[in-house]
């Protein structure tokens, strides 16, 4: 869950510099950015500073946005990290293929800054109230279990 008081973290992933400034540059004075030009640093950048959302180019050298995508849900502690994927790609079935491995959403480039920040508003704000109410659930069966036990 992200404490009110603090500047979420978004991980930034792409191997275009160019991108990742200007990505940089839209978002940074209302979250704490992370770059990373490849997947390899992407995920060691994961463990470091445990974002709370992740934004993600396909095409990269090395291992592509598909494939860090794939390492990061098979992690249970990193699972829930929200993914927007982030393309210059037309295929439809690139965006299905994403949807499928777990993204929340797909982002077409060229992108339009407000466009940006309005998703990633969105989809942490929407990662926030989940954790919190499983938050609240969880207390309540914790709290509650003397009334619920049923045998």
């Amino acid at each position: 869950m992200i404490p009110m008081d603090e500047k979420p973290i978004v991980l930034l992933v792409d191997d275009v510099s160019a991108i990742l400034l200007l990505l940089s540059k839209i978002l940074e004075s209302e979250y704490k950015i992370v770059l990373a030009p490849n997947g390899e640093i992407a995920l060691k950048l994961v463990e470091i500073h445990k974002p709370n959302l992740i934004l993600l180019d396909i095409e990269m050298p090395d291992m592509d946005g598909f494939e860090i995508c794939t390492c990061l849900k098979e992690n249970p502690e990193r699972r829930g990290i929200p993914i927007i994927f982030l393309s210059g790609r037309e295929s439809g079935q690139d965006e299905a293929k994403a949807f499928a491995l777990g993204a929340v959403d797909f982002i077409r480039k060229p992108f339009h800054p407000a466009v940006i920040r309005a998703r990633v508003k969105y989809h942490l704000e929407q990662r926030y109230f989940m954790d919190m109410l499983v938050s609240k659930n969880e207390n309540f069966m914790k709290n509650n279990a003397l009334f619920l036990d049923t045998t």
